[in-house]
């Protein structure tokens, strides 16, 4: 599979920004409902009396990303050496992810805890997935000098996908708690 990867390698410099770029988006992507179901939604359940032992249960949304390495090898042998179907696989789990995020809209925090973690555990199942394709569409594709830039792109998508919550406006991340407003997740 290697041999088959540095074959298919392009000079750095051709479609390299739009690599890095890509990056930079999954990665942004990918931190405004990780951080949201970090930072965000824990305070929510509390405020609408749920109990400390369901808040603590929400770390296991998390598992995928621990675990994903259990199903890399899987995703690696079907994709095999081929940069498109590494690229299809990313674009194709990208947009699940924002299947995933829609399917958030209608629920509410203060009724609906159990089938919101559920979305999120499917969510961060397929992000995770994502950047494990995103990491074999990049090694398939960049040279030593494009992979070298990847980290630096990535963590400020991540940066910046995270810092997303503490600059929304206000009433974005709709709450559960006494007197505000909207019974879905987001409030209206």
């Amino acid at each position: 599979m290697a041999a088959q990867m540095s074959a298919a390698m392009p000079d750095d410099s051709a479609g390299r920004w739009r690599i890095l770029a890509g990056v930079f988006a999954f990665m942004l992507a990918s931190s405004v409902p990780m951080s949201f179901f970090y930072y965000v939604f824990p305070p929510m359940l509390r405020a609408s009396g749920h109990s400390a032992e369901l808040v603590s249960a929400l770390a296991l949304v998390y598992l995928p990303y621990v675990l994903r390495g259990l199903w890399a090898f899987a995703i690696a042998r079907a994709l095999g050496g081929r940069a498109q179907a590494w690229r299809h696989a990313t674009l194709a789990l990208s947009v699940l992810a924002a299947a995933g995020v829609l399917a958030l809209l209608p629920l509410d925090p203060a009724r609906q805890p159990g089938p919101i973690m559920a979305v999120a555990a499917f969510l961060f199942l397929v992000l995770a997935s994502g950047m494990t394709t995103l990491d074999g569409y990049v090694l398939a594709t960049l040279g030593e000098r494009g992979r070298a830039a990847v980290p630096g792109w990535g963590a400020a998508g991540m940066a910046l996908g995270g810092a997303f919550w503490s600059v929304s406006p206000p009433g974005w991340a709709g709450s559960a708690a006494p007197g505000g407003r909207g019974s879905g997740f987001w409030r209206r």
